[in-house]
């Protein structure tokens, strides 16, 4: 863990089956964030607090981004291959460091 330590934040995407079991993992390793996407819920943040994972609106990593945000986002993208929705996921980001 000292020479590897564990990542800031997971992002699981959750299409044809769950990754809830992989939690568990996340929370041995006490990943201090978690955002899981279903079809279902869409993106939820997940935060580590005081031992076990907490929704949250708001990311700890990233302030400045809600889940909602990145649903609109990803709910404007009219299909998997369109670089119209990166690129204003980034001219979003820019204009949020003012």
């Amino acid at each position: 863990m000292r020479t590897d330590p564990p990542p800031d934040l997971a992002v699981e995407v959750d299409i044809t089956s769950s990754s809830q079991r992989r939690f568990t993992i996340y929370q041995q390793l006490q990943i201090p964030e978690v955002w899981q996407y279903t079809q279902r819920q869409g993106l939820v943040f997940y935060q580590w607090v005081d031992g076990q994972y907490v929704e949250g609106a708001v990311s700890p990593t990233f302030p400045q981004v809600r889940s909602q945000t990145l649903m609109d986002f990803l709910q404007r993208a009219p299909g998997p291959d369109d670089n119209a929705i990166i690129k204003s996921l980034r001219s979003w980001s820019h204009q949020q460091r003012v």
